[in-house]
């Protein structure tokens, strides 16, 4: 239901926040939602120059 897909985007968002802590990009808890989006972007970016 509702609960369980709310329940699986927050283990998501949950689960990026600690991949970009340990790559050190990232994790600042004042940052916005556009904020995070940016920093997330921005850590595609260096992900897809590693490939």
């Amino acid at each position: 239901g509702l609960n369980a897909l709310v329940v699986a985007k927050t283990t998501k968002l949950h689960e990026i926040s600690s991949t970009l802590k340990k790559l050190g990009i990232g994790g600042n808890p004042k940052l916005d939602c556009k904020g995070r989006r940016v920093t997330f972007s921005k850590s595609l970016e260096l992900g897809n120059q590693g490939n």
